[in-house]
């Protein structure tokens, strides 16, 4: 594509980067083969420490604008800040291990030319194999779904795309979701606006981990629609993979596999999500099922993850500041406790 002026485009894409040098330059070679052209490209760096930069500077320079930070601010202030610094009627943001369809960008811009209740847009996103470049049919998410103990998952994730909902494999489908994954989602700026705190879009004390389930939530409570889009493909390398089964053995096992810090985070973003969000309503409708699953994690945590315990720490620190965001949220929703309860899966 020809070298871009950062102009204001119709598409600002924002990518949060952070030691990807080894398969950055498939990303943005994805983002530069578009066959929908009008957008730009703002990466914002968390003090990498490779040649990320570099490689995006000597390879990309005429169709990046690079912004390296001087220590690492995480994904929500990162991406906070690229919203702010574009100035796109639509906002792609993606993580640094996704690759896009050529036509990702077209039909999800025509999309919500074409619907304006939209807020956001999930497209179909596959898995990945970094090593090899190889895009593989297994499912990573087709968004998220929300049970009544309030465990968030990826949609269908682990699958053969062949062996989903035939209903999300048709061309055509948009199909209405609770949520989106943060790994790639085009956002209408309209309600990135409506739905933000202060300045902040997604919430910087999740720093990383459950900031995109706490954001499709909080437009949710602002009535702005999430649709699944079949067409718009794409692909992600995730790091961490999912696991095919939700038994609480094979999760017990995936969690072991895992950072004990990123764990923590994990855990102490699902509690904020849920002091900012719910309703107390809705918490004594699903009383049973939500507690069930909260006492289950603290008694395996208790025993086997002790450093996770370092979230309830945090809890105590920032809670007059949960409560100040869930004032403002319950206060400004157009969500019923009532309407919530339609998109909990039974």
């Amino acid at each position: 594509m020809e070298e871009q002026k950062f102009h204001k485009p119709k598409i600002s894409i924002v990518i949060v980067t952070w030691n990807c040098a080894d398969y950055i330059r498939h990303v943005i070679s994805a983002i530069a083969g578009q066959t929908f052209t009008d957008f730009n490209i703002l990466v914002i760096d968390n003090n990498s420490e490779d040649d990320t930069v570099e490689i995006l500077q000597n390879n990309f320079g005429s169709i990046v604008r690079i912004v390296k930070q001087k220590q690492n601010v995480g994904f929500s202030r990162g991406y906070n800040l690229g919203i702010h610094w574009t100035k796109g009627d639509y906002v792609l943001v993606m993580n640094q291990d996704v690759v896009l369809d050529k036509n990702f960008l077209k039909y999800a811009n025509s999309f919500l030319d074409y619907e304006k209740k939209i807020g956001a847009v999930q497209g179909k996103i596959l898995h990945w194999d970094i090593v090899s470049n190889k895009r593989v049919d297994i499912i990573d998410t087709c968004g998220l779904v929300i049970y009544p103990s309030h465990r968030i998952e990826n949609l269908f994730e682990g699958k053969k795309e062949k062996d989903i909902n035939p209903d999300y494999n048709e061309e055509d489908s948009a199909i209405p979701i609770f949520g989106f994954s943060g790994s790639c989602v085009m956002f209408r700026r309209e309600a990135l606006e409506d739905v933000k705190f202060d300045k902040e879009f997604f919430d910087e004390d999740f720093f990383a981990y459950k900031e995109d389930v706490d954001l499709s939530w909080r437009m949710r409570h602002r009535n702005w629609d999430i649709v699944y889009l079949a067409k718009a493909k794409a692909w992600h390398g995730r790091t961490l993979k999912g696991i095919n089964s939700k038994s609480d053995k094979e999760v017990i096992k995936h969690r072991k596999t895992k950072n004990a810090r990123y764990n923590m985070m994990s855990y102490r973003n699902h509690l904020y999500m849920l002091l900012k969000n719910e309703y107390i309503k809705n918490i004594i409708h699903y009383f049973v099922p939500l507690m069930w699953y909260e006492i289950k994690k603290l008694v395996y945590i208790l025993f086997f993850e002790q450093k996770t315990l370092l979230a309830f720490r945090d809890i105590v620190i920032n809670f007059q500041r949960m409560r100040k965001k869930r004032l403002f949220i319950i206060k400004n929703s157009k969500m019923p406790a009532k309407i919530f309860q339609e998109w909990v899966s039974k």
